[in-house]
């Protein structure tokens, strides 16, 4: 409909399992060009990431920063943080970038704003690993919608 109509470029999906999003491939007409996710390293979605990046589906990742979550200072992101000369939540995105997903964050501080934009440097392939082993062994997601609407959002 609406991309047909010229009303819009695109269709997105929000937490849709790899289970949906198959299901969805399997029939429609226009696949959904993107999947926003919850991603930060305490959860990472990983399983769920890769296959959307192998279906050539983007992935957005929200509280990209782990809003309410150790994530700011797991000793991963402060060792990377110090050798690199840069903020935590720098570090939190490139590990967003790296990975293909696209960081979403939000600020209403003008200074963490362009704080935020530059991401002109590289994490060693040690700090990625260190970072995506801190998945795990505590309930951390930050928003679980699975109850509200009855169906397996996140596998």
């Amino acid at each position: 409909g609406l991309v047909k109509k010229g009303k819009t470029k695109s269709i997105g999906v929000s937490n849709w399992s790899y289970l949906l999003l198959a299901d969805c491939l399997n029939y429609c007409e226009i696949p959904p060009a993107v999947n926003q996710l919850e991603i930060h390293p305490t959860y990472n979605n990983e399983q769920v990431a890769q296959w959307c990046l192998t279906e050539g589906i983007v992935v957005m990742g929200y509280s990209t920063l782990g809003a309410g979550k150790p994530d700011m200072s797991l000793p991963a992101v402060e060792e990377a943080a110090k050798r690199l000369n840069v903020t935590p939540a720098q570090i939190l995105m490139k590990w967003s970038l790296q990975k293909g997903y696209v960081p979403l964050t939000k600020s209403v501080n003008k200074e963490r704003i362009a704080q935020n934009l530059k991401l002109d440097f590289e994490l060693s392939k040690e700090e990625m690993e260190a970072l995506n082993n801190v998945d795990g062994g505590l309930a951390m997601k930050v928003c679980n919608h699975a109850k509200l609407f009855g169906v397996p959002l996140y596998w």
